[in-house]
């Protein structure tokens, strides 16, 4: 009874990780690009970073770099260092991710986090940005959490989420979104009055609001767009 055990929790052992390898191998892969470190921008053939048996884009993934088939037909993999931004589309929707100036060294409380992309949920005065943090504690394990960032420029931003320290080399100095958006009154007030604290897309939605509802001075950041939207 002991070996028929066994057996059948090796089968099924098999059968779990050639599901996996084999889901792997088959993600899709579809046209898309990369910007590298110059300024060119590459068209490379994408493998869409989905999902563990899934067919959705896993933004977690695709922070914390991606793969490409280059010209030769070889597989290669780029991380936040490497390039600029790298997009593609993929079921209707687009995607964009960016990696951002001043986040090559990144500290949370002190302990040293690896540089992930940031996905550009919404453009304009003020960008919103994705990402993933992996955070890496004394004794060595890592944990990872979801942040969103509000980016007016190097020097002005502001972190959502579970990383909402001070980070080196960013300017997030504001204590509150209240603070942060302070130079629209009515989207302070409405943050202050918790107008959109429920929602997935609460952020979002700040964001959209600055951008379209509130007067200032767009800064050029604000005006730069990513390379896809601009072709």
């Amino acid at each position: 009874m002991k070996n028929k055990f066994i057996f059948k929790t090796l089968l099924i052992a098999i059968a779990f990780f050639g599901l996996h390898f084999s889901g792997f191998a088959d993600k899709p892969r579809v046209k898309g690009y990369y910007i590298d470190n110059d300024g060119n921008k590459i068209q490379v053939l994408i493998i869409v970073p989905t999902g563990l048996l899934s067919d959705k884009v896993s933004n977690q993934n695709a922070c914390y770099g991606f793969d490409f088939i280059d010209k030769k037909n070889k597989k290669q993999t780029f991380y936040a260092n490497d390039i600029r931004e790298y997009g593609f589309t993929y079921q209707g929707e687009k995607f964009v991710y960016q990696s951002l100036t001043g986040t090559e060294e990144m500290y949370i409380m002190g302990i040293k986090v690896n540089p992930p992309f940031y996905r550009l949920i919404q453009d304009g005065a003020v960008k919103l940005y994705l990402t993933y943090v992996t955070h890496t504690g004394a004794n060595g394990q890592s944990t990872t959490s979801l942040e969103y960032m509000f980016w007016r420029h190097i020097n002005d931003t502001f972190i959502t989420g579970t990383a909402m320290f001070k980070r080196s080399g960013q300017g997030a100095n504001a204590k509150s979104l209240e603070e942060y958006f302070a130079d629209c009154p009515e989207l302070s007030q409405k943050i202050k009055n918790k107008e959109f604290k429920n929602g997935d897309d609460r952020f979002e939605r700040i964001a959209k609001f600055y951008n379209t509802s509130c007067k200032h001075n767009a800064t050029e950041n604000g005006k730069e767009e990513s390379q896809e939207e601009q072709e």
